[in-house]
C-alpha cells in the first residue's frame, strides 16, 4: 500500500492546520457540515462564506465557535437544564428558514431574522454571523425562551397578535412577526417601551426586517398593573445608589415630590406614563404571546392583572429575576388554572458571606387552556 509523503517530525498539527491556501471546494465545505454538524449547509452562499476561509484552522473555528456544533455534543450545557412539555428542539427546527443571507453589520438567526450586531452588547467576534439553531443558545437568548416564544406561533389561529413588555429594541417582536408571516399568518406586535433610545432601534429593526407600518406598533412608557406615572432610575445620576427599581404613583404630583426628594440626595430619575394590561388589550380580543421582562417588577404586573390574563392571553412568556420572582409566578398562575410548559429557573451564586444573588434570569412559558387547545 503506498502511503502518503511522511510530515516532518518538527512540523505539529498546530502549524499544518494554519497553512494558507487558496480555498476550499465545495465538497470540502458540504464534507465539514455533515461531519461537525451532522447535516447538509443551508444555502449556497454559506457553502461560499467557508469555502473563502484562508486555511483549516479558520475553517474549523467557524464551526466548533457556534452553537449549533456546542449543541451537537453530550456535554450537559447549562442552557440545556431546563424543564420542558413539548418537545423544544422540534419547535425550533420546524420554524428554520430554508435560505439565511448574511448582512454587514448585523448577525443573522436562524429565522433569517437580522439584528444589528451594536444591540447584542455581550457580542464577541465577527459583527457580521449567520448562525445556526439556537441549541443550546445563540446570541440572543437560550434554546428554552426561543422554544417558548414560538411555541405561541403554533397554538396560533389565523393571525398572530403579541405584546412584548420591556421591549427595548423589539427583540421578541421581530422575530414572532417574522416567523408567524412565514406560517401566512398576519401579523400586529405591540411594544411598550420607555427609552427613547431602544424605541428608534426598535423601529429601526422592524423596518430591517421587513414589518410595515400596520404591522407593528410601540407605546412610549411602562407597563404596571394600573395607570399612573412611573419612575426609573437614571443610569447618569452621579450617587445611583443600589434602588434600581421602578417606582410607580397613581399621580404625577406624587412622582414629581418624590423625585424632587430624591434629587435632593443625588438620586435622580426620568418620568414616564404607565399603561395597564388591561389598557394595552383594551383594542386586542386575543394576545396570541404576551411577553414580560421588566426587571423584577413581574410579580405586581401579572398579579394585578389576572382578569386580563384569563380572558385574553393566550400564551405567556416570562422572565424571571429571583427566585421569589419564579415560585410567585407558579403560584399565580396555577391558582389561575394556567399549564405550565417550560421553565428555567433564575441562576444563582451564593456570596462569601452566605448571601445568595441572581446571576442569570430564568423563564417560564405559560399556556392558557381557555384560549388554546394541547397538541
Amino acid at each position: 500500500m503506498e502511503n502518503g509523503p511522511m510530515l516532518p517530525k518538527e512540523l505539529q498539527i498546530d502549524e499544518l492546520i494554519g497553512v494558507s491556501r487558496a480555498a476550499f471546494s465545495r465538497d470540502d465545505v458540504i464534507a465539514a457540515y455533515d461531519l461537525l454538524l451532522g447535516r447538509y449547509p443551508e444555502s449556497e452562499t454559506a457553502i461560499a462564506h467557508h469555502g473563502g476561509k484562508k486555511n483549516l484552522r479558520e475553517l474549523l473555528e467557524g464551526f466548533v465557535a457556534t452553537s449549533e456544533f456546542v449543541g451537537t455534543r453530550p456535554v450537559n450545557h447549562p442552557s440545556e437544564s431546563f424543564t420542558a412539555v413539548p418537545d423544544a428542539r422540534a419547535i425550533i427546527a420546524s420554524h428554520a428558514a430554508p435560505q439565511r443571507q448574511p448582512l454587514p453589520g448585523s448577525i443573522v438567526n436562524f429565522l433569517g431574522v437580522a439584528t444589528n450586531a451594536t444591540y447584542l452588547k455581550s457580542l464577541s467576534g465577527s459583527k457580521t454571523q449567520v448562525e445556526g439553531l439556537p441549541i443550546p443558545a445563540n446570541s440572543q437568548a437560550e434554546m428554552v425562551e426561543w422554544a417558548a416564544v414560538l411555541r405561541a406561533i403554533d397554538l396560533a389561529r389565523s393571525a398572530f397578535t403579541m405584546i412584548e413588555v420591556g421591549a427595548r429594541w423589539g427583540r421578541w417582536m421581530v422575530n414572532t412577526a417574522v416567523a408567524a408571516k412565514r406560517r401566512d399568518l398576519s401579523v400586529k406586535v405591540i411594544g411598550v417601551e420607555g427609552d427613547g433610545d431602544h424605541i428608534r432601534c426598535l423601529k429601526e429593526h422592524c423596518a430591517v426586517n421587513g414589518l410595515v407600518e400596520r404591522e407593528f406598533s410601540v407605546i412610549a412608557g411602562f407597563a404596571g398593573p394600573r395607570h399612573g406615572v412611573a419612575l426609573v432610575p437614571n443610569s447618569s445620576s452621579p450617587h445611583p445608589g443600589s434602588d434600581k427599581k421602578v417606582r410607580y404613583f397613581p399621580s404625577r404630583s406624587e412622582a414629581d415630590n418624590f423625585a424632587a426628594f430624591e434629587s435632593a440626595h443625588g438620586r435622580l430619575y426620568d418620568v414616564g406614563p404607565v399603561v395597564s394590561l388591561s389598557g394595552l388589550a383594551a383594542e386586542t380580543p386575543r394576545i396570541d404571546l404576551l411577553f414580560v421582562d421588566i426587571e423584577g417588577d413581574e410579580t405586581d404586573l401579572i398579579a394585578g392583572s389576572l382578569l386580563t390574563l384569563k380572558e385574553q392571553v393566550a400564551y405567556l412568556v416570562i422572565k424571571t429575576h429571583s427566585r421569589s420572582i419564579d415560585g410567585d409566578m407558579v403560584r399565580i398562575l396555577t391558582e389561575l388554572g394556567w399549564a405550565l410548559e417550560f421553565e428555567k429557573p433564575t441562576t444563582i451564586a451564593i456570596q462569601e458571606d452566605g448571601k445568595p444573588y441572581a446571576i442569570l434570569d430564568g423563564t417560564q412559558g405559560w399556556r392558557n387552556p381557555d384560549l388554546t387547545q394541547p397538541d
